[in-house]
């Protein structure tokens, strides 16, 4: 895992949803998001929420959740590398999904 890796190997999902606003989140980890005004605004608020997570963890005397297989560093025509993280883009308006 490289330090510039700021969401620690995990993949990210980001989505426009059906109010206009970018939500953010782990593919591994749903329950971790975050929302913005842009695509980038949802990462940088994923990226505050991931911090915060981690340090709640290590308060709690927990083990931060870890990623679990090696990642591909291969990317497709559906995702972009941003920050060191897989990045899936999607957008989803009234039940649609765009590629």
């Amino acid at each position: 895992m490289k330090k510039s890796d700021r969401f620690d190997g995990f993949t990210v999902n980001v989505f426009l949803d059906e109010d206009g606003e970018y939500l953010a989140h782990f593919v591994e980890l749903p329950n971790v998001s975050a929302f913005g005004e842009s695509p980038e605004e949802a990462l940088t608020e994923l990226a505050t929420a991931w911090e915060g997570v981690k340090a709640s963890y290590k308060k709690h005397g927990e083990k931060v959740p870890l990623h679990r297989r090696e990642r591909n560093t291969a990317v497709n025509s559906t995702c972009e590398s941003t920050g060191g993280c897989t990045v899936h883009w999607r957008l989803r308006r009234q039940g649609r999904e765009y590629p």
